[in-house]
């Protein structure tokens, strides 16, 4: 596992969440896979994920740990379909907020 990553273990029931979700209709996506320090034994923990993030580029530049190609790579030798996605991972909302960043920083603040 990543130093400071999260372990797939203290993670059980937040993924559980949103895999039960898939049931009402949700698009599935298991995210942040090198973030989160993520092997192919712990993708069994996720078995109704649709898609998984092959790259997110906040993960990328604020942490270098955007990846997840090798997470895709490994599912799909393991005879696993599963989508692949990227994103930019911009949680922000512009309503009423000056700021239009991801993180709420002002003018190049970091």
């Amino acid at each position: 596992m990543l130093a400071g990553a999260l372990s797939i273990a203290s993670c059980t029931g937040f993924w559980s969440s949103f895999v039960g979700r898939k049931d009402a209709g949700a698009f599935v996506v298991t995210p942040h896979p090198e973030w989160y320090g993520l092997t192919v034994a712990d993708a069994a923990t996720i078995p109704g994920a649709h898609a998984v993030e092959v790259y997110n580029h906040t993960s990328q530049v604020r942490q270098a740990r955007g990846g997840g190609a090798y997470y895709l790579d490994d599912l799909l030798k393991s005879s696993r379909r599963i989508n692949a996605l990227a994103a930019d991972d911009a949680h922000w909302v512009v309503e009423g907020g000056e700021s239009r960043d991801a993180f709420g920083l002002g003018d190049g603040e970091s």
